[in-house]
């Protein structure tokens, strides 16, 4: 059962660090569309 709930822990962890990366890339991603509207200004 311990075991069990460490595993569960360990990929919960993941998936959240997974999550920020993909957050982290959506905001570069936002940022270069945005300065891309800018110049089309």
């Amino acid at each position: 059962m311990e075991e069990t709930l460490h595993l569960i822990l360990q990929e919960l962890r993941g998936l959240k660090e997974g999550q920020q990366r993909l957050e982290t890339r959506m905001g570069r991603f936002e940022d270069r569309m945005d300065s891309l509207e800018a110049r089309m200004d």
